[in-house]
């Protein structure tokens, strides 16, 4: 493996170094590609309905992203105005559609800004989430795309970042089969 290869130089080590980033970049767009299809193939999923205390599964799930944060010198807050003690929801869905959203502020927000994620009631007495940023934005005239599948601004694809255009998708997805909205 490369965790027990020899590290004769800094060449080899840089080396081993790309190639870590490589995989774990594959492994990600597979999981998304796996994750793309299983939401656009499968419309009978079968749900498993959790009792969510939600602020604190959120927390838990904000704090796999503490060491790409500190990378990039960006605080996450949330500020909870949900007014339930729990939330019913598939844990599973939950936590796709969050980490898509939150995956998205952080990587393009610009270093050290600030991303919010609002938790509160909205009028159906449901859950509105919102994840606001101060990141790089999305043009006014592409907007109405970027919910489309492999769609990317052209200010993301300009800032180098690496994307698939499908985590929104996905997210989409997820949210219109329980017949939610996402804007």
């Amino acid at each position: 493996t490369l965790e027990t290869a020899p590290k004769s130089d800094g060449n080899t080590a840089e080396a081993n170094k790309k190639i870590k980033t490589t995989i774990t970049r594959l492994n990600t767009l597979f999981d998304q590609l796996l994750n793309f299809h299983k939401v656009t193939s499968d419309d009978k999923l079968i749900k498993e309905i959790a009792k969510l205390p939600l602020h604190n599964h959120l927390q838990k799930v904000v704090n796999n992203f503490k060491p790409l944060l500190g990378k990039r010198n960006l605080t996450l807050r949330i500020d909870d105005r949900w007014k339930k003690d729990f939330f019913f929801y598939d844990k599973d869905v939950f936590d796709k559609i969050i980490f898509n959203l939150i995956s998205n502020a952080i990587k393009y927000s610009k270093e050290g800004g600030e991303i919010i994620v609002i938790l509160q009631n909205d009028k159906k007495e449901g859950l509105k989430l919102s994840v606001v940023d101060d990141g790089i934005g999305i043009p006014k005239d592409q907007q109405k795309f970027i919910l489309k599948r492999y769609y990317r601004g052209r200010n993301a694809i300009n800032s180098q970042m690496p994307g698939t255009g499908l985590g929104l998708m996905i997210v989409k997805s997820l949210v219109e089969r329980d017949k939610g909205t996402i804007e």
